[in-house]
């Protein structure tokens, strides 16, 4: 781990260092997952009793809660398993589903004055903002398969969903599709990515979004020294809500 240097006479800022260099090391594994990373993540967590993607933490009751020598059972809420419906609780609450540390970061809170055409029941607020990246069509000229196109944007969908959150955070109905060209040389790299269609609304996102695919380095064409491809990217965002009870 690296030296905190001053950060030691502090003790505040030494948590809030840990948590920024916990987030910082956390995206850079969900691009790419790396031993020495982890092992600073874990690390951290156990130094600064922070929960991370590598830590977990069990909380001990010092009382033993005991009725005649017998056990007390209590109902513990948990978050509903991925691909469960909120409508499997019934009526009441509605429960947000279960989400991994990396998109539950990506979540933030949102006001109710920005949905389109207001809210009906005002016992209904909106809790979070759920952002999702997909990639689309995809063709691509000989020297490349498609797979091998869609295996390697894939690897920027965690920085792209970045850029769509930070974008949400000024303009809340951002959402739609957009579709670039690449012009890939013989060692992979792209050379140029071109703008090809849009319905986002929003040149800074589109922006950075080809700012990230103009990173990207693909598989070695075979049999030619210049392949062009065209993907669309497909952005949503959808509401999570949660019911609550009248006064």
């Amino acid at each position: 781990m690296r030296n905190e240097g001053p950060l030691k006479s502090n003790s505040a800022l030494r948590y809030i260092w840990a948590r920024h260099r916990i987030t910082l090391l956390s995206d850079y594994n969900s691009l790419r997952q790396d031993a020495d990373r982890i092992k600073e993540v874990t690390q951290l967590g156990l130094t600064y009793n922070l929960l991370t993607a590598c830590t977990s933490f069990v909380a001990v009751d010092t009382e033993a809660r005991l009725v005649d020598g017998r056990a007390v059972t209590v109902k513990q809420p948990l978050p509903l398993p991925e691909g469960v419906s909120d409508y499997a609780v019934g009526r009441g609450m509605v429960a947000q589903k279960a989400m991994s540390p990396f998109v539950s970061l990506r979540s933030f809170e949102a006001n109710k004055s920005s949905l389109k055409g207001g809210i009906e029941d005002e016992r209904l607020v909106s809790n979070s903002i759920r952002v999702s990246v997909e990639l689309a069509e995809i063709s691509v000229t000989r020297g490349l398969s498609k797979e091998d196109i869609r295996k390697t944007v894939k690897q920027q969908i965690p920085s792209i969903e970045l850029c769509y959150q930070k974008a949400l955070e000024k303009k809340p109905n951002i959402q739609g599709k957009s579709t670039f060209q690449l012009v890939i040389d013989s060692k992979g790299q792209v050379t140029k990515v071109s703008p090809v269609s849009s319905d986002l609304n929003d040149k800074n996102l589109e922006q950075w979004i080809l700012q990230k695919i103009k990173e990207l380095t693909f598989p070695i064409p075979k049999g030619t020294d210049k392949v062009t491809t065209t993907i669309s990217i497909h952005l949503k965002r959808s509401w999570a809500w949660m019911e609550i009870p009248k006064a």
